[in-house]
Order: structure tokens, then C-alpha cells, then sequence
């Protein structure tokens, strides 16, 4: 099976370009860049109900004919389909405690995968433990059981963590600020776990953001780690800051970008009513050529929870920060994956355990591709 690799994006909104902002923050140690990407979202993209039932989904990938599920189930938490036919063909990682077993569940929060060899690799969290599992799909498709190729610990990162290099071996870790009894909240951690267990930590955050109440400074921080396919560059949308982060770990490069306007870190105040009228970033996908966000920050999603209802838009960048363009959606969706055969964006709502389909052509035929 070969490699899924989105189309090719260009930046083609020059008004919506990277300009470098060099301000002094006394909060925040890397250079940021501001861009425009605010309510400049086209059309409604309708979601579309597949007609697939996987009780107790989690999460999805589509990689060339597959699609991969991860699931509660006990006796297969991890579910895989032909994606024309959406027939089940496979049914992995149950629970115990065999080397290709997990003792709690398999949490696989940041749909990492990648190929070893020419199979599809798929790094799982044991929910239980600490350990990381790569569990090799396609030999466990030809073998009927689930293979594991080989398993890493890493102790406290709440599973937001990519594999770099394409290996357990060497790992970039986020995590949230923690109450240490009689210290107070540590700072974020931006942790590289080398082959031989050095640890370097990037140093992202000088002080903490000026917060009302110390307890909600873990979520000032929150994000999802996405990982570029090939290189070992990840990104960190933040939840709840109009922020994203980049790490380019080969390079030793590291910058955010910020949307136009929005106030540097050190001039953010976090008070009770930040959490109802700032929502920032979700990780959704990503590919050699761009990487896509569920933003919560624009006046359609605004609009939509005075309704009490829960929309967000699709927004598209390339590796370098630049805005491509973007979509609004009607549905609300927690885990995402881009299928550029199809141009289907296969989308999971945990709650009603619903699988959703949106149509990207469109999308895709607005920016020249």
C-alpha cells in the first residue's frame, strides 16, 4: 500500500501571508508571526452519515483502501475496514496482558501513523500503562492476529506524544503545566526523548500566562500534537489561544503563529469569562503539503453556540504557517482523516458514536486544486 499524500496546497490568499512580528513578550520565548485567517471560511459543507456502525468508536485513519478504528471494545480495540466496501476485514488489540495485548485501552489521540518497511505502523498507548505499542497493521491483516513490532515507555505525557524518525526509538512530548504540592504548577514541558534516553526540553514558555484563578492554567495550555509524515516537524494548535505552535526538530527551529490582532502572551489576561468567548484550535489532519485545524474562534462558530449548538470551521495551512483556505461545517465531529483519493474527510462523533463523511472537493477546487 502506498503512502496517503494530500494534494499539493499552495498559499494563494496573499492577503492572509505570515508577516513576522517581533514584539517583546516577557511570557513567551519564541518568535511569532501573525496571520489572517479570521472569518474568511466559504461555504456550509453538509456532513453526510455513513452507514457503518463501530460501537464504541474513538478515533479514525483512512490509509489507502483502509479504514482503522479505534475502539472500547475489549475484544478488538482496533477495527479495520475495506473503505469501499465497508466490510470489516479485521479485528485487533484485545484486552490482557500478552506482549500484543493492552491491559487498559488503546488510545491512539493524535492518529499518528506511519509505514516501516511498507507497512502501515500504527504507535498505541497501552491506557493502563505506560507503554507504546507499534502495532504493525498490514501483517496483521495477512496474519490474523495482532503484531507488534516493538514497545517504549513514556511516563507521563498523557499520550500527547509523536514518534519521530519513524520509530518508538525517539519521541517530541507536550505537557500540560501539573499542581505539585507545596511548589505550585510546573511549567509546560516541550520534551525530545533521544535513542538513548536523553532528554532535551525546549524551553517555549518563560513564565506562566497571567491567570484569575491558578487552577484553570493546565487548559491555558491545551493542544494536540500533529506530526508532518515525513520530516520531523509537529505543530501545536492550542485550544484555547488563537496560537500555533511549530517545532522543526530537525532544524532546531521553533516559532508560532498567532491570528492578526490577537494580543501577545504576556498581555493576556485569563479570567472566568475567557473560557466562553476565546476557543482556539483542534488537531484534525495533516500531510507532506499542509495540515488542517477545527477552529472554534470565528463568528460562525460564535453565532452557533448562542444556539447551543457546536459548529466549527476547517482551516487549511501549509508547513510554513501560510493560510490556505477553509470551510465551515455542520456537524459536530471529534476525530478527523483526509482520504485524497475520494477528497472525503471521514470524521467520528464520540458521544453519538456516528461516522460522518464530508464532501472537500469543493474545498479543494476553490484554491486552484
Amino acid at each position: 500500500m502506498k503512502r496517503i499524500q494530500l494534494m499539493s496546497l499552495a498559499a494563494v490568499l496573499l492577503a492572509t501571508s505570515c508577516t513576522s512580528n517581533r514584539q517583546s513578550d516577557d511570557t513567551f520565548a519564541l518568535e511569532t508571526r501573525e496571520v489572517d485567517f479570521q472569518d474568511k471560511t466559504g461555504d456550509v459543507i453538509q456532513a453526510e452519515e455513513l452507514n457503518l456502525e463501530v460501537p464504541g468508536v474513538r478515533n479514525v485513519v483512512v490509509y489507502d483502501s483502509l479504514l482503522v478504528f479505534t475502539t472500547t471494545d475489549p475484544s478488538g480495540m482496533l477495527q479495520v475496514y475495506n473503505k469501499r466496501t465497508l466490510e470489516k476485514i479485521g479485528s485487533f488489540c484485545t484486552q490482557g496482558r500478552a506482549m500484543n495485548e493492552f491491559v487498559g485501552s488503546a488510545l491512539w489521540t493524535n492518529s499518528q501513523h506511519y509505514l516501516k518497511d511498507g507497512e502501515l505502523i500504527l504507535p498505541l498507548l497501552d491506557g493502563s500503562t505506560s507503554f507504546y505499542k507499534e502495532v504493525n497493521v498490514s501483517a496483521s491483516l495477512r496474519e490474523g492476529h495482532t503484531v507488534v513490532e516493538g514497545t517504549v515507555q513514556r511516563a507521563g505525557y498523557d499520550n500527547n506524544i509523536v514518534m519521530l524518525d519513524g520509530t518508538l526509538d525517539r519521541t517530541f512530548s507536550f505537557r500540560e503545566p501539573r499542581n505539585i504540592v507545596g511548589s505550585g504548577f510546573t511549567m509546560p514541558q516541550y520534551v525530545v526523548t533521544g535513542y538513548d534516553e536523553t532528554v532535551k526540553e525546549i524551553e517555549v514558555f518563560k513564565k506562566h500566562i497571567n491567570c484569575q484563578n491558578e487552577d484553570d492554567l493546565e487548559r491555558c495550555y491545551y493542544g494536540r500534537l500533529m506530526k508532518h509524515p515525513d520530516r520531523n516537524l509537529a505543530v501545536l494548535p492550542m485550544s484555547s489561544m488563537k496560537y500555533i505552535l511549530f517545532f522543526d526538530l530537525d532544524k532546531d527551529e521553533y516559532y508560532a503563529l498567532r491570528q492578526k490582532g490577537t494580543p501577545a502572551f504576556s498581555d493576556i489576561y485569563v479570567d472566568r469569562s475567557w473560557w466562553n468567548d476565546n476557543k482556539g484550535f483542534g488537531s484534525v489532519d495533516c500531510s507532506s503539503d499542509m495540515f488542517m485545524v477545527a477552529y472554534c474562534g470565528g463568528e460562525y462558530s460564535i453565532n452557533a453556540r448562542k444556539n447551543d449548538m457546536v459548529t466549527f470551521e476547517l482551516l487549511l495551512f501549509d508547513w510554513e504557517g501560510n493560510y490556505l483556505g477553509g470551510a465551515k461545517m455542520d456537524t459536530n465531529v471529534h476525530c478527523c482523516s483526509y482520504d485524497p483519493d475520494t477528497q472525503l474527510l471521514y470524521a467520528v462523533n464520540i458521544g453519538s458514536e456516528k461516522i460522518y463523511t464530508y464532501d472537500l472537493s469543493g474545498l479543494m477546487k476553490s484554491i486552484g486544486r
